[in-house]
């Protein structure tokens, strides 16, 4: 049975990540803390406050860590709110809370994407009016609602739990959700500030303390002076200093109100605390508002400075041409006169076999498919492998990756190549025979190389819309016409090649139907474990997510444009893995027909 997308997204991929399970224990400890703390401010009846900070840390957690941590958010409500409300209400009421972090994470994430919520002025006023604004108003209606119908609390006094409930849940994701996002974007950037700047940092964090104190606690109005003093944080410790600041301001201001300080104090304690949940929620907008600017701000000024450096170095480019040319001409004078010169003609000559044994663009235009396929060595010569093979109306896919790099690896990718093309033209389609056959061929030439070279090799037999796989290497990528994903784990199709000389009952196969607009993509290991200056993984879930969005494309338009992100990601760090790609598109149209041509190849 087919699952919603979204509701395989609202689930850990796995039960046994101790980091995800640590991560939701650290939400669900900071929604009950922070939960008991409220608790310390009821106003009305049925413990209903006007402050609630873990609607606000809830959703930063939803957003940050991703859909899951709701299980924590879960736990934790209900813990916190357990001696409120008894067992079936705070249920009812864990529920609606719960909700209310997945509801506005998915909006926000279904407006604005995986970019930094904070980073764009267009995104803040998203944030607030999606996140903050309508998606904490279905939790400000349901909680009270189960507290009238529990009893909890009066109808007479709906309305006003209505507005209470909402205003501080609104109040919660204006203050505290943008401490966390802010924090866990640059928070390694703020502390590095910090430091080249403590002294000026120490003397505004005790400006906005001894301001607050005074508005709040020595009952002078001054609170409209910690508005400078927010601004100042932000032009000069960025989003993740003034929004601590607000954190603090906002602390002590609670703590005066409900003393009875300052100019927000009424009859009412939960009025005052509704007014200071104004004033507070008025400054951290406006403060997203101008983190925004100034983010946008110096994004322009790098990309101008960018700019100026290209055409400075254009410039110097066009200037330097017949210099440059003369001195490649005496660097390559040099060569010629060294060893390592014939070393890289015999790799160049290696590299131009391997180029040329590739699948060439005519061969991939077969009748009812859309076939593309990319290779790029680490080296000049790689170890990478991929075929796409037709004969008879059989259509035979192969990818496969050599251990290292090099003339070694390269001359064994080429002894595959030949080996397997041998088996296709010999009408070779049963998996265990092909697989076992291979494998003898490469093991024995290995072992009289006296060489420890071996790969992996997934196998795709493609007839009449259907496939067969056969082989291990990395996982299979089966996209669906709607783009979504389905792999499939080749670890128990297979062994890798010519590391033992007898394989054959390690060997096995899966079949799968396309349907028009289905398709296959195969990758090597150089993708996802591409990484970048800071040392992270490009993933295969990335991958997953590029193909998926722009599967409506041509195969061509989609290699392309995952080549595309992949570059980006990697940036300017060195390419350490031969990179393979290979797309597959089912377009529908039939390739002659033979049944017995279909029992050969898939009633094995």
């Amino acid at each position: 049975m087919k699952v919603n997308p979204f509701l395989r997204k609202l689930f850990p991929s796995s039960c046994r990540d101790w980091k995800f399970w640590l991560k939701t224990a650290l939400v669900a400890i900071a929604y009950y803390t922070t939960a008991k703390l409220a608790l310390a401010f009821i106003t009305l009846p049925g413990d209903v406050v006007p402050i609630w900070p873990p609607a606000g840390t809830s959703l930063a957690a939803t957003l940050i860590w991703g859909y899951p941590m709701w299980i924590g958010v879960f736990v934790g409500c209900y813990l916190g709110q357990l001696s409120s409300y008894g067992f079936v209400t705070t249920l009812w009421v864990t529920v609606s809370e719960t909700f209310i972090s997945i509801f506005a994470a998915y909006l926000i994430r279904r407006l604005i994407g995986n970019r930094y919520i904070l980073d764009r002025v267009k995104d803040v006023v998203i944030f607030i009016i999606v996140g903050a604004f309508f998606g904490c108003i279905p939790s400000g209606i349901m909680s009270p609602t189960i507290l009238c119908l529990s009893g909890k609390i009066p109808w007479s006094l709906y309305h006003t739990v209505v507005l209470t409930w909402t205003l501080s849940e609104q109040f919660a994701v204006l203050i505290f959700t943008p401490l966390f996002l802010a924090w866990s974007q640059n928070s390694r950037q703020t502390v590095q500030l910090v430091k080249k700047r403590w002294m000026e940092a120490a003397v505004l964090c005790f400006l906005v303390i001894a301001v607050s104190r005074i508005a709040f606690g020595g009952g002078y109005p001054v609170e409209f002076m910690v508005i400078p003093l927010i601004v100042w944080a932000a032009f000069r410790f960025h989003q993740p200093g003034s929004t601590l600041l607000i954190v603090i301001l906002s602390s002590i201001a609670i703590v005066g109100t409900v003393k009875g300080f300052g100019y927000f104090v009424r009859d009412s304690q939960n009025e005052s605390l509704l007014l200071l949940d104004s004033f507070v929620g008025v400054i951290a907008l406006t403060n997203l508002l101008l983190g925004a600017v100034l983010n946008e701000n110096d994004r322009a000024k790098a990309d101008l400075r960018h700019a100026n450096a290209t055409l400075e170095s254009k410039v110097k480019e066009r200037t330097s041409e017949l210099a440059t040319a003369n001195e490649e001409i005496i660097a390559l004078n040099e060569k010629l006169k060294s060893e390592n010169l014939r070393m890289s003609a015999e790799l160049e000559v290696a590299r131009q076999i391997q180029s040329m044994i590739l699948p060439k663009s005519e061969e991939l235009n077969i009748e009812g498919l859309d076939i593309a396929g990319y290779m790029e060595p680490a080296e000049e010569v790689g170890g990478d492998y991929y075929d796409v093979l037709y004969t008879d109306g059989v259509v035979t896919m192969g990818i496969g990756d050599v251990t290292g790099h090099g003339l070694e690896s390269g001359i064994l990718m080429l002894m595959t190549q030949t080996a397997v093309r041998t088996l296709k033209e010999a009408q070779e389609y049963d998996p265990v025979k092909f697989l076992d056959t291979l494998n003898r061929t490469i093991y024995k030439n290995v072992q009289r190389m006296n060489s420890q070279k071996n790969l992996t090799l997934v196998i795709l037999n493609y007839f009449e819309g259907r496939i067969s796989i056969s082989g291990q290497h990395e996982e299979t990528l089966v996209v669906r016409k709607g783009g979504h994903i389905e792999r499939i784990d080749t670890i128990d199709l297979g062994f890798p090649l010519g590391l033992d000389e007898d394989i054959a009952k390690l060997i096995n196969h899966t079949t799968l139907e396309l349907q028009p607009g289905d398709g296959v993509v195969l990758y090597t290991d150089g993708i996802p474990e591409a990484i970048d200056i800071h040392q992270n993984f490009y993933g295969l879930q990335r991958l997953c997510d590029v193909v998926s969005s722009h599967w409506h494309l041509d195969a061509e338009q989609i290699k392309q444009t995952a080549i595309e992100d992949l570059r980006r990601f990697i940036g300017k760090q060195k390419v350490f893995d031969d990179i393979t790609l290979l797309v597959l598109k089912y377009k529908g149209s039939s390739i002659v027909s033979s049944s017995e041509m279909r029992s050969l190849v898939f009633d094995q």
